[in-house]
């Protein structure tokens, strides 16, 4: 039923811990875009950084 866990080996409960982290983490940097955007010297680089700490983490190779 959940190819993509069984591909990943990952179980449901730690992938959904770690989905949700990732969706913590875009929901903070849209709030940063969003205030900067009525502020800009609020969060000038936030989401930036955030975004690319996203890429890092994406990138990291799987560890059997």
């Amino acid at each position: 039923m959940f190819k993509h866990l069984k591909d990943s080996r990952i179980s449901y409960m730690a992938h959904f811990m770690q989905a949700m982290r990732y969706y913590v983490k875009i929901q903070k940097a849209a709030l940063c875009v969003f205030l900067h955007a009525f502020w800009p010297d609020l969060f000038p680089t936030s989401a930036s950084n955030i975004i690319k700490g996203l890429a890092k983490d994406f990138e990291q190779p799987k560890v059997d």
